[in-house]
């Protein structure tokens, strides 16, 4: 299952149109669409109500959750009226902290920062994208979902000239990126649902390598992200096998192995 958070209706109608979703009549807290393999949350402006819808949905669907994405409108003032964005850096501009989603799958859109406010947003501000509830979104579900499993879209709007958007606008701006979204959303279900079938030859190789080499927590982490998304692209897992008849007695020797294996698994 895939979860969808839109801030507006206006963002959401083109995606429950393309995914043929249903309104769910019993939910009475906030708007929500369900389709096959998708639902989506209508959360309303601002990050209180980005984290509270977050939080409502997926301790409902965590279960049945391969992944949740953020997708809404965007300010920028370096890029062009309609032009979708990967986020792979949040910024919350009121606490100073910064949020990184794992994009581990390939994808057609161009990567950016988001900068997330609450309060109305000056022209020099912004550095790349601004809105009002990706922070929000992202640092809520953080304690609930892997980072790879949380993605941000952001569709430019505005160049933050201060006029106000129409609903059919914000809707034509996400309609004419459907298809890539879509698409996005595929290979992300994919890529997550295929990550549970890890057999009992990855975790084999997996679990030796950390123990030969001596893996920090982090390390085995990080290997694990980099395991999943080299299998998602079909590579040849057996290239990793020698490193299997490798004991370290140093953790400068294990970290030389270390980042080796990364290095194949990221080529």
């Amino acid at each position: 299952m895939i979860l969808i958070q839109c801030a507006l209706y206006s963002e959401a109608k083109p995606l429950i149109e393309k995914f043929r979703l249903s309104k769910n009549m019993k939910e009475n807290y906030f708007e929500v669409f369900e389709g096959d393999n998708i639902k989506l949350i209508v959360s309303g402006y601002g990050k209180i109500n980005a984290a509270a819808s977050a939080v409502y949905f997926i301790t409902k669907n965590n279960l049945e959750c391969e992944a949740f994405v953020n997708i809404g409108i965007a300010g920028s003032l370096k890029r062009k009226i309609r032009e979708a964005v990967l986020i792979n850096k949040i910024e919350d501009n009121d606490t100073g902290r910064s949020f990184y989603p794992d994009i581990l799958i390939k994808h057609s859109f161009d990567e950016g920062t988001l900068e997330t406010f609450s309060k109305i947003v000056i022209k020099d501000m912004v550095e790349d994208l601004c809105d009002m509830e990706g922070s929000a979104f992202f640092e809520a579900l953080s304690k609930f979902l892997p980072p790879h499993k949380l993605q941000v879209i952001k569709i430019v709007s505005d160049n933050l000239d201060g006029k106000r958007l129409n609903h059919d606008f914000v809707y034509d701006v996400i309609k004419d990126n459907i298809e890539k979204i879509e698409d996005f959303i595929v290979k992300l279900y994919n890529a997550n649902k295929r990550e549970k079938f890890l057999d009992d030859k990855d975790e084999t190789i997996l679990q030796g390598i950390s123990q030969n080499l001596n893996l920090t927590e982090f390390q085995k982490n990080e290997l694990i992200k980099q395991y999943i998304s080299f299998k998602i692209r079909g590579e040849d897992i057996n290239i990793l096998e020698p490193f299997l008849q490798i004991k370290v007695k140093t953790k400068n020797e294990g970290k030389k192995y270390y980042n080796e294996i990364i290095r194949t698994l990221s080529k």
